[in-house]
């Protein structure tokens, strides 16, 4: 059974009798991966000496102080609670029975409540159908463990805080304290209830910057800052996520009026249609000139945040460019975005601004244009830049179908001829954006050349797998280039290609790379123009840098991806040679079958993002024995493991200490895990064949699930 299944309850008493057992018992459970609670807890006379000497997970506060709930009991509790987040101790209370009783217990940030307010002790059946009932429902393991890291929050404090929950739809203000309620006073979210529905209404304007701002802090699992004005007041929250995981994702709030501290003095008219109209820029970006530097004053992008101060020089812009503006954009970005260039541009417009447009990518992949605005501060002492970011009006337009062409006609443009047949032209389309992103994203070294050997195109791995550009090789043989150690198997096979229509696969051959010799594995085949061959195509793979040879060792099932080591195959052609090995020299060899039974389990329990970590932790535990002349693999998706050791050696394997190494794995990326080991053994000598004894360890390992 697995351990986060069971509680081990210690009474306070227990404690009194015998402590130095009770203190290496409690170490010896927690150890294990078994959770110990202190039941009681405030029933005796030494209750905060305890906790000084027993390390606890959780403290169940005794019900005798809500059955006589006043002003005393009322402190008390909330100190245990507030002493409790300090050390990192969890809090449940016992004996609550009346509304009244429950409102305190929450608002003082007791993680967990017990007793007939809601509902009295009852069996399993019974429970489930109560829970129905009062349309309850338990936890997911993932809850439990984001909501325990959410309960040591301490919400007890002059700070405004609040406590929030998110997935990939939604998120929901789950607490806030008086002092968060508070600033939420003269603004138009006057309670929790009204929170949580501006936070479900997508159709509100801030609703897109503030789920950008939502995702940009579970993306960071840092601290993340974002101002915005309600109802003429302006607002800062900071967002920090304490707990993430597949399902749901938790943290803390933290909720600022800055709408008269001394930085932030704003009181004119004009500069509270300013900071409202912030709400439709995805960006705002002040350049000191002087300096060099840029300020981030209000961002979307998940890679920046207010405040934060970058050098702005062309390896910035540079940078931006390769990242987020489309490859068509990219040229003309790059002049634009050039200070000297704004200043130009500014001044030509009588406006002292320069605003263009440009496809700038978005979090899932797609891109829009947006509407860059730059615009010169000539009253400042240094003539600074301030850069506004924001959705073209072409992107937000809803009649654009009807609007867009007559846009274009009003300056003379005609709109294309749209009588073509669409789907052809819409799958040739397709074809040809899927081609130029295999050739900019991929990283393959891709090439073609005509039937005279020149090229006349590469990929982006390929240019850049010799630092050269485009245009460096366009029109040029291999022999103008002067890479080839050795030019004539490469001629020859090109020509073979080109005269013959024949498939060269994988030829070893070496070249120059910045001048350095490489081994490579190139491989070319014809293409064709209706029956005519017009030209030649080809990639190739680097020997020397062993990743082709991994990839196609894991391709043929050698080597398994998760792990590193021998996959099913891999495993089968080495014991192979052990069995062999055994025939000619008589050289017997042990197979270990080991197998962790709730490997899937776990991983089904709390999500596929933990399989790989876990495996990790597995192998290790399995690593630790000190035997040379083993092979270790791992078979198949899930806690399978297969090793082959020599005569002697196998009988030197500590088996049981393997066992305890899998066993005291008890957490995995925060969450409880209870593992334990199952193996079986056979020898060659005992089957003669290496099939006989994969039967045999299979038949052993089945019989002890009987």
């Amino acid at each position: 059974m697995p351990g986060s299944y069971i509680r081990i309850e210690i009474t306070e008493s227990a404690l009194v009798k015998d402590g130095k057992k009770l203190q290496r018992e409690i170490d010896r459970f927690r150890k294990a991966g078994y959770q110990c609670w202190m039941d009681d807890f405030g029933s005796g006379y030494s209750s905060f000496n305890v906790l000084q000497n027993f390390h606890f997970d959780e403290l169940k506060i005794d019900m005798a102080f809500l059955r006589n709930f006043n002003d005393q009991s009322r402190k008390i509790i909330k100190s245990i609670v507030l002493m409790a987040k300090s050390l990192g101790v969890h809090t449940l209370a016992e004996g609550a029975e009346t509304q009244e009783q429950v409102d305190f217990l929450r608002s003082v940030g007791c993680e967990k409540i017990q007793g007939y307010f809601y509902g009295p002790p009852m069996k399993y059946d019974d429970l489930r159908v109560h829970c129905r009932d009062k349309n309850l429902r338990e936890e997911t393991r993932q809850e439990e463990f984001a909501y325990d890291k959410l309960g040591l929050i301490n919400v007890l404090t002059g700070a405004p805080v609040a406590l929030c929950a998110v997935n990939d739809k939604s998120m929901r203000i789950l607490y806030e304290n008086d002092a968060y309620k508070k600033v939420f006073e003269g603004v138009s979210v006057s309670d929790l209830r009204q929170a949580n529905a501006n936070l479900a209404a997508d159709d509100l304007p801030m609703h897109k910057k503030f789920r950008t701002f939502v995702d940009k802090a579970v993306d960071s699992m840092k601290k993340e800052s974002m101002t915005y004005v309600d109802n003429g007041k302006c607002l800062r929250v900071n967002m920090e996520i304490v707990a993430r995981t597949n399902q749901i994702s938790v943290g803390r709030l933290a909720l600022y009026n800055i709408t008269f501290d001394d930085k932030f003095k704003e009181t004119k008219r004009y500069d509270e249609i300013f900071r409202n109209a912030i709400l439709f820029y995805d960006g705002i970006y002040y350049v000191h000139m002087d300096t060099g530097v840029l300020e981030v004053l209000e961002t979307i992008n998940p890679l920046l945040k207010a405040g934060d101060r970058i050098p702005y020089a062309r390896q910035l812009i540079a940078r931006y460019a390769a990242r987020f503006i489309h490859r068509d954009d990219q040229e003309r970005f790059m002049q634009y975005a050039d200070a000297k260039r704004l200043y130009e541009i500014a001044k030509a417009s009588k406006r002292s601004e320069a605003n263009n447009v440009f496809r700038v990518k978005q979090k899932d992949g797609n891109y829009r244009w947006k509407e860059f605005d730059a615009i010169v501060l000539y009253k400042s002492q240094s003539k600074d830049l301030l850069l506004c970011l924001r959705d073209a009006t072409m992107e937000r337009l809803r009649e654009r179908e009807e609007k867009v062409p007559e846009f274009f006609e009003s300056f003379g443009y005609v709109p294309r001829n749209e009588t073509r047949d669409y789907n052809q032209q819409n799958s040739q389309i397709f074809i040809n954006n899927a081609l130029q992103s295999f050739l900019d994203f991929s990283g393959i070294k891709f090439f073609w050349k005509d039937k005279n050997r020149r090229f006349k195109g590469a990929s982006n791995a390929f240019l850049n797998y010799y630092g050269l550009k485009l245009e460096d090789i366009l029109g040029k043989t291999d022999e103008d280039m002067g890479w080839h150690i050795n030019e004539g198997p490469y001629k020859d096979d090109e020509w073979a290609v080109l005269r013959h229509g024949r498939v060269k696969r994988h030829v070893i051959g070496h070249c120059i790379v910045k001048g350095v010799p490489h081994t490579i594995a190139a491989s070319k085949f014809p293409i064709y123009d209706g029956n005519e061959i017009v030209g030649l195509a080809g990639y190739f793979n680097d020997v020397d840098k062993g990743l082709w040879r991994q990839e196609q060792q894991v391709k043929i099932g050698l080597t398994d991806p998760d792990t590193g080591l021998f996959g099913f195959r891999g495993m089968m052609m080495t014991g192979l040679q052990y069995a062999d090995n055994y025939r000619l020299h008589g050289e017997d060899f042990c197979a270990i079958m080991l197998d962790v039974p709730d490997f899937d389990a776990t991983v089904r329990m709390y999500g596929p993002q933990i399989r790989k970590k876990l495996l990790k932790r597995i192998q290790k535990a399995l690593d630790t024995f000190d035997v040379q002349k083993r092979a270790l693999g791992h078979i198949g998706e899930g806690g399978n493991f297969l090793c082959f050791v020599k005569g002697q050696d196998a009988k030197s394997i500590p088996m049981d200490q393997l066992a305890k190494n899998i066993h005291e794995i008890t957490k995995i990326d925060g969450y409880d895990c209870t593992l334990y080991l199952r193996y079986s053994t056979a020898w060659c000598s005992e089957s003669k064949n290496l099939d006989g004894m994969l039967h045999l360890l299979m038949e052993r390992l089945n019989d002890q699930k009987l």
